[in-house]
């Protein structure tokens, strides 16, 4: 028997709910009164859907995997290029780009440390009805230990990322770049190392301090504006 036509198909699944004119779907998924089931072949929207997701997931993945592996490879020449930070240029770029993205970040990273301390306490004291051993015990285990880590990279990529990489774009588009190769010098070592290690190195010390602005400057303004008592919230933050 030959196949019924498309407007005689009745299809009832998730993605294609689409039927004759008129007609009900007494049986979904299966074959109705018209004679019809829902097949891929026939079913243009629901293999075109299927096949649009998988086209945008293998192309997430694939960007993924490559993301990771730029990165990867960027961290190993860093490495192997480490010794060469013992040589004076080297060093004056790493110090410079500590100063940048580390100690000119502090005021920027005070005042929004502050900030998002006290917001933090303010919604969480809502939530939780005013109950401050399990605000502290929150406040602590989510937003000090995990949120300041991440808040912190986010400030210094956000910051420094960009200056970093129209710099670099900048040296190369200037033939700096060609000249290290010409000189026998490893741009990596020059230019890729001293900026990995100080970004590292203030990332850390950044998030330390974060965390440091989070709980005293949330504390005090909390203290303020919510009428805790400063020394008993440090105390309950620092003996649970």
């Amino acid at each position: 028997s030959r196949l019924p036509r498309r407007s005689q198909l009745s299809c009832s699944c998730a993605l294609c709910s689409e039927g004759p004119r008129g007609q009900a779907k007494e049986f979904p998924g299966r074959v109705t009164a018209v004679g019809s089931a829902c097949y891929a072949r026939r079913c243009g929207s629901c293999s075109a859907a299927v096949s649009g997701f998988l086209r945008r997931a293998a192309a997430f993945l694939a960007w993924l995997l490559f993301y990771i592996a730029a990165y990867l490879d960027l961290w190993l020449d860093a490495v192997r290029a480490m010794p060469a930070m013992r040589r004076n240029p080297a060093r004056r770029v790493f110090f410079r780009q500590v100063y940048f993205s580390g100690i000119e970040a502090l005021p920027l990273i005070t005042v929004t440390a502050v900030g998002a301390g006290f917001v933090s306490i303010q919604q969480l004291d809502g939530v939780l009805g005013g109950e401050m051993d399990l605000v502290i015990g929150v406040f602590r285990s989510l937003i000090v230990r995990e949120g300041a880590v991440l808040f912190v990279a986010f400030m210094v990529l956000a910051r420094s990322g960009s200056a970093i990489a129209s710099e670099l774009a900048t040296a190369r588009q200037h033939g700096e770049v060609a000249s290290l190769y010409r000189l026998g010098i490893d741009p990596a070592a020059y230019l890729v190392a001293p900026r990995v290690a100080a970004c590292s190195l203030s990332v850390a010390c950044l998030a330390l301090y974060c965390q440091v602005a989070m709980v005293f400057g949330g504390f005090a303004l909390a203290s303020v504006f919510l009428g805790w008592d400063y020394v008993v919230a440090l105390e309950k933050f620092t003996g649970g």
